[in-house]
């Protein structure tokens, strides 16, 4: 059974409020044990057992933490489009994390 979820933000707003979203959205995945994350940006693929989180630098820059990598990106004229596809198997709960990083036009 799948089930998938899209999310779109604006970078140019509170940074602190949009990471709080992120990491909501992460504890909601987490939450369910066993979990496995596959996140897909650009050409990359990470396979995480359950650690992702999203951190602010400073100079507007959001990381998005996935085990012991992580996609750091400046947040100005940016969109954030996260699409999250659970895949409920016999065995475990398998999340496919896709995230794009969109220059506003």
């Amino acid at each position: 059974m799948e089930e998938t979820k899209y999310y779109v933000f604006d970078c140019d707003t509170d940074l602190y409020k949009l990471s709080q979203k992120i990491n909501n959205i992460f504890k909601t995945i987490q939450g369910e044990n066993p979990t496995i994350i596959c996140i897909k940006h650009g050409y990359a693929d990470m396979i995480v057992y359950g650690d992702c989180s999203c951190c602010l630098f400073p100079h507007n820059e959001i990381s998005i933490a996935c085990g012991a990598n992580d996609i750091t990106f400046n947040t100005t004229n940016k969109i954030l489009k996260l699409e999250i596809n659970k895949d409920i198997s016999m065995y475990s709960n398998i999340y496919n994390v896709k995230i794009e990083i969109i220059d506003k036009g």
